[in-house]
C-alpha cells in the first residue's frame, strides 16, 4: 500500500510459450553470456531472470505480484517430446511453471495434442513430483454436464472416430474425462494443482482494507475450432462442434454470468480474464463484458497492451520473446493502469541467464539426444510403455544415464554421416494466368546461389514425373520403396539436437498466400523426399499456413546455418501413439473433385482464419481470388504437374502429416459444410484408418532433404562435430 492508501499490484504474464525453451533462434546462434549480442529472442533462462527481477523490485516496495500464463505452453520444439513420454521423468513445461511460481494458468488449443496416453504420462509426473499447476477452465462443457463449469449445457461431443482412436491409442483418458476427473468446482484460493472453474486472490494490507481479485479462464471460439479434432469428448461454450460455427455471443453471456458471480457472491472488486484468444476476439469480449477489468490474451502470438473502453487487454507475443508487465493501483474503488509504456518487456541477450534454469535446459537437451538415439520408449511385458513396470524401468534407465560423464555425452552426440549425393536442381516454376484480382501462388524453390533451374516435375505430364500417378507408373526420380536393401542412400542419419543441417544464403519468409515462400519450399522438399522413398510416387503434399510454423531468415542478411532443432520447429505438432519423435506422414488418395473441394474450403475459411490457408508442394499450382463473389469458388487456374486440373473422380496420390490428416475427417464441419474430402486407398475404397507409415517423421524427411540440397562446410562428420556458423551483429 502506498502512502496515499492505494493498493498496488502487478500482473506478469506470458502466453504461447510453445516449449521454446531456447527462444526464437536460429538455435545455433545462441550465446548465453550476458550482453553477447546474439540475435535470439527469448529463452527461458533469460525469461526467468526477468520474472524474478521484476517480482523482487515490486515486492521490495510491498506490492503484490501475480504471475500467469494464457495457454499453449506445449508443442513447438524438441523439448515438448519429453513430457508425454514414459521414459523421461520430467514434464519440462510444467516444471518451469512450478519453479517460477506461476499463480494461474490458462488452457490453450495445443493442450490437447499429446494424445490420451501422453497426457496421462505427463500428469503422472506432475502428481508424483508435487508440481503446482493451477489451470483455470471456466467455459468447458465436461462429459457430465452436471459436473462441468457450465452445468446444464448440452452433452459433450460424440465418441472419437476410428481414425482418432488409432492416433490417440487405447491407453489413457480422452481429454474431457481427463479434465473432469481432476476438476474442482469450488473456488480456487491458492496454487492447487488441477482444473478449476474460478479463482479469487486477496491482497491483505497491514492497515486498512484488503483487495479481492477474481479470475476466470476462457478458451476462445477460434482456439476451440482449431482443436476440434483433438478433444472428442470435451466442448467449450462459444463454439458449436456439430455445425462448426463460432458462437461468441454464448461465450460473452457466460462470461457476464461468471463476472457477476465473482463480484456478487465472492466479493471480487477487480476481475481478470485469462483468455486464450487474441484480436479481434479479446476486443469483442471486452466490449461485451464491461465488468472485466483486465483481459490477459493469447493464441495470436501478437504483442500489445491497450484499452477497450475501461478494460485493459494485453498479449505478450510467443516463445518467451516478451514478458507482459501490467502495474495497477486500486484506490477509492477505482483501478488505474500505471507505467503503460513499459507494459511489454523484451527478453534479449542483454539479460543474464538464470543459471539453474540454464542448467536444467542443458539436461533436457541431453535427454533429447538420448531420445533421438532411441526414438521409441522401451516397452514392458504386455506391450505397453505406460505401465508401472515400464515407468519404473524408464526411471531406472534415466537414473543410470544421469551418472554419465561428459565424455559419454560427447560420444553420443556424434554427428551423422556425410552424404556426397547431390540433390535435384532447385527451380522456379512461375504460374501465370491470374488477373489483377487473383493472388497467384509462387511455384518453385528459391536457390540460395541465385540461379534458377527447373524442378524435375515442372511442367511435365502426370505419370512421368516425381509424384505423377495418373499414368500408373512411378516417376523417373522416384526411389525404391522402403525395405529395398539396395537403397543404401536412404539409411537415416544420426541427428542430434545441435546437428548442423544446412546453410542458407537467402530468406524464405512465412507469409500469407501467395507469398509464403517458407511453406511452399518445405512442402516441395517433403514431396521430393517422400518420392525418393515410396513407389508409386505421390502427386502433392498438403499442409496449411498454421501447420508450417517457422521460417528461414538469415541473420543480418548473412549466410546462416540452421541446425536440427530449427528444422523440427517447422512441423512440431502431433504425436504418434507410440511416442515416436515427430509427426508421422500419411499417404492416401483423394478424388480430383474432393481435392478441388478441399482447396476451395481451405481458401474460403482461410480468409477468416489464416491458419487454414492451403500450402502445397509446387506440383500443384493455383491462384486465389481474395475478394468478390461468390464466397466459395475462389480457386483459379488450378494445375497439377503443369497440366490444367479437371475435377473428376480420378484419384490423386496425396501425402500430409498426421495432424492435417486428423482434421481432414472433420473438414466438412470446420468449413461449415463448404468442403468434403474422403481419404481413399489406391482402389478408391474409403479408408477407415490410415495404415502404418513406413516413412520417417515429417521433420526428419525435411532435414534429410535439406542436407543434400545445401552442401554445408560446417556439416558434422563421424570424427567430430564442427559448431554451426552464425552471422550476428558485432
Amino acid at each position: 500500500m502506498t502512502s496515499s492508501g492505494a493498493i498496488c499490484f502487478s500482473i506478469l504474464h506470458t502466453n504461447d510459450l510453445h516449449s521454446l525453451f531456447e527462444g526464437l533462434g536460429p538455435d545455433g546462434c545462441l550465446r548465453l553470456a550476458t550482453g553477447s549480442g546474439d540475435p535470439v529472442k527469448g529463452h527461458y533462462a533469460r525469461l526467468a531472470t526477468l520474472i524474478k527481477t521484476l517480482r523482487a523490485e515490486r515486492e521490495a516496495r510491498g506490492e503484490t505480484v501475480f504471475l500467469v500464463d494464457a495457454g499453449d505452453a506445449e508443442f513447438g520444439s524438441l523439448f515438448h517430446l519429453l513430457g508425454p513420454r514414459p521414459d523421461h521423468p520430467e514434464m519440462p513445461e510444467y516444471r518451469f511453471f512450478h519453479d517460477l511460481g506461476y499463480d494461474l494458468l490458462g488452457i490453450g488449443n495445443h493442450f490437447f495434442e499429446s494424445g490420451h496416453a501422453g497426457r496421462a504420462n505427463a500428469w503422472r509426473k506432475v502428481e508424483a513430483q508435487g508440481l503446482r499447476v493451477p489451470f483455470l477452465i471456466s467455459n468447458a462443457i465436461l462429459p457430465s454436464a452436471t459436473d462441468g463449469p457450465d452445468a446444464g449445457s448440452p452433452p459433450a461431443a460424440k465418441a472419437a472416430s476410428t481414425l482418432d482412436d488409432e492416433i490417440d491409442g487405447a491407453d489413457g483418458e480422452p481429454p474431457g474425462a481427463f479434465v473432469a476427473r481432476r476438476f474442482r468446482a469450488g473456488l480456487l484460493t491458492d496454487r492447487t494443482t488441477g482444473f478449476h472453474r474460478l479463482a479469487v486472490r486477496e491482497i491483505a494490507t497491514p492497515a486498512g482494507p484488503s483487495l479481492r481479485i477474481g479470475w476466470l479462464g476462457l478458451l476462445g471460439p477460434y482456439g476451440a475450432k482449431v482443436s476440434l479434432a483433438n478433444r472428442p469428448d470435451l466442448r467449450f461454450v462459444g463454439y458449436d462442434d456439430e455445425t462448426g460455427k463460432e458462437r461468441p455471443a454464448d461465450l460473452h453471456a457466460l462470461a457476464r454470468r461468471l463476472v457477476d458471480e465473482l463480484r456478487q457472491v465472492h466479493r471480487a472488486e477487480v476481475v481478470v480474464a485469462i483468455f486464450h484468444g487474441g484480436h479481434p476476439e479479446d476486443q469483442a469480449l471486452a466490449r461485451a463484458v464491461p465488468g472485466l477489468d483486465v483481459v490477459i490474451a493469447g493464441h495470436t502470438h501478437a504483442t500489445y497492451a491497450e484499452t477497450v473502453g475501461r478494460t485493459v487487454i494485453a498479449q505478450a507475443g510467443y516463445g518467451s520473446a516478451w514478458l507482459g508487465c501490467l502495474d495497477f493501483a486500486w484506490e477509492g474503488g477505482r483501478l488505474t493502469w500505471l507505467h503503460q509504456a513499459t507494459a511489454l518487456r523484451p527478453v534479449t541477450s542483454a539479460l543474464t541467464a538464470d543459471p539453474a534454469v540454464a542448467a536444467q535446459i542443458d539436461d533436457y537437451k541431453w535427454a533429447i539426444d538420448r531420445l533421438l538415439a532411441r526414438p521409441r520408449p522401451p516397452v514392458a511385458a504386455g506391450g505397453r510403455s505406460d505401465t508401472p513396470a515400464a515407468i519404473a524401468a524408464s526411471r531406472a534407465t534415466d537414473a543410470a544415464a544421469s551418472t554419465f560423464q561428459p565424455v559419454a555425452r560427447a560420444a553420443m552426440s556424434g554427428g551423422p554421416r556425410d552424404r556426397a549425393q547431390a540433390g535435384p536442381p532447385l527451380g522456379a516454376q512461375a504460374e501465370d494466368g491470374a488477373d489483377a484480382q487473383v493472388g497467384t501462388q509462387a511455384g518453385g524453390w528459391p536457390n540460395p546461389k541465385g540461379d534458377a533451374q527447373a524442378h524435375p516435375s515442372a511442367g511435365a505430364a502426370p505419370g512421368s514425373t516425381p509424384g505423377g500417378t495418373s499414368g500408373g507408373s512411378p516417376g523417373d526420380a522416384a526411389g525404391p520403396p522402403i525395405g529395398d536393401e539396395a537403397a543404401s542412400d536412404l539409411e537415416e542419419p544420426a541427428f542430434t539436437y545441435a546437428t548442423p543441417v544446412f546453410r542458407l544464403e537467402r530468406d524464405l519468409p512465412r507469409r500469407r498466400f501467395p507469398d509464403n515462400a517458407a511453406g511452399r519450399f518445405v512442402a516441395s522438399a517433403l514431396l521430393a523426399e517422400i518420392n525418393r522413398r515410396l513407389a508409386p510416387p505421390v502427386d502433392v503434399f498438403f499442409s496449411s499456413y498454421g501447420l508450417v510454423r517457422s521460417e528461414f531468415l538469415c541473420v543480418n542478411g548473412q549466410p546462416t546455418t540452421f541446425q536440427y532443432s530449427d528444422i523440427f520447429k517447422f512441423f512440431p505438432l502431433g504425436l504418434s501413439p507410440d511416442f515416436r519423435v515427430g509427426t508421422p506422414i500419411h499417404t492416401f488418395f483423394l478424388t480430383r473433385s474432393d481435392l478441388r473441394s478441399l482447396l476451395e474450403g481451405m481458401a474460403a475459411v482461410g480468409m477468416v482464419f489464416p491458419v487454414f490457408e492451403p500450402v502445397t508442394s509446387d506440383s500443384l499450382t493455383f491462384g486465389i481470388a481474395w475478394w468478390g463473389v461468390p464466397f466459395y469458388n475462389k480457386i483459379r487456374d488450378l494445375r497439377l504437374h503443369g497440366e490444367p486440373f479437371v475435377a473428376d473422380e480420378r484419384l490423386v496420390h496425396v501425402a500430409t502429416d498426421e495432424y492435417f490428416a486428423r482434421h481432414l475427417r472433420r473438414i466438412k464441419t470446420l468449413s461449415m459444410g463448404l468442403a468434403r474430402a474422403v481419404p481413399r486407398d489406391a482402389a478408391g475404397r474409403e479408408l477407415e484408418r490410415f495404415p502404418p507409415s513406413p516413412l520417417p517423421p515429417e521433420h526428419d524427411l525435411l532435414a534429410c532433404h535439406l542436407r543434400r540440397l545445401f552442401p554445408d562446410p560446417s556439416r558434422p562428420t563421424v570424427e567430430g562435430q564442427k559448431p554451426p556458423e552464425c552471422s550476428q551483429a558485432p
